[in-house]
């Protein structure tokens, strides 16, 4: 999409947020060479959902490649040139790490009549309002009762990898003010600076809102936060301090 993109993705391994990184870092690294600017491309870490098998996995999918639709890009999902409806259908290929199989599985039957299913399935109603961040369990569990269950049980086991994002997106907000307020006292001195930073910090790590952000850092308003983010894209530019100090801390931001 033009501001944003989604993947949905399957991983054993419990990495999902070091492919973020390397993704989001290594694509950002070549986008600014490319166009020669600097700072960040995406503003804010990504949003994760831990969604079910089945059909909800399927509701994503669909969520998914309808957007250019809905947002009135194009008219029809195939006719998205970044989307990967078309290999769904059977108007491409599915290459590398992208494949079809898991939700075509779903439909069931031969290969040929699993895509018309698929297809049938997408165009349903193209005007409903499903969305997988506002139905999803606590804004990050996408699933049925019993899955929600386990998925919450598994977050008190300390040794889970597979479900370390979770815990790591459940971190109080305190401790993460805290934490990136410790980072910035290492390369940034004086209050004031430090200040300001903290509100990139906080803008660039966390879905909170410039409400809320005003209020964790005592700022008067939702206004001054936003002021404070303009002012520092602008100063950036022509101050190379600030440059190197916001570069640190999008790497904070992403790594963390």
């Amino acid at each position: 999409m033009p501001n944003h993109y989604h993947l949905l993705v399957e991983t054993p391994l419990g990495k999902l947020h070091r492919f973020m990184q390397e993704l989001i870092g290594e694509y950002s690294q070549f986008f600014n060479r490319r166009h020669e600017r600097i700072g960040p491309l995406f503003q804010g870490r990504y949003k994760a959902l831990l969604v079910e098998r089945d059909s909800y996995a399927l509701a994503v999918g669909r969520y998914i490649h309808l957007n250019p639709v809905k947002a009135g890009i194009v008219k029809r999902p195939e006719d998205f040139p970044w989307s990967s409806y078309r290999a769904y259908i059977g108007m491409a290929e599915s290459k590398g790490c992208f494949q079809t199989r898991e939700l075509l599985s779903m439909m069931g039957g031969a290969p040929v009549s699993a895509r018309k299913r698929f297809a049938r399935r997408t165009y349903g109603d193209v005007t409903d309002d499903f969305n997988p961040f506002s139905t999803a369990y606590g804004g990050y569990i996408l699933g049925g009762v019993k899955f929600v269950k386990m998925v919450k049980t598994g977050l008190s086991r300390r040794h889970d990898g597979n479900i370390a994002r979770l815990r790591e997106m459940q971190k109080p907000l305190p401790a993460v003010r805290n934490s990136l307020m410790k980072r910035i006292s290492s390369f940034a001195n004086g209050p004031e600076r430090r200040r300001k930073l903290l509100v990139y910090g906080l803008r660039h790590s966390t879905t909170l809102s410039l409400g809320e952000l005003a209020k964790m850092v005592d700022a008067p308003s939702a206004f001054a936060v936003s002021q404070t983010l303009r002012r520092l894209k602008i100063a950036r530019k022509c101050d190379d301090s600030l440059d190197r100090q916001l570069v640190a801390l999008d790497k904070v931001c992403r790594h963390g």
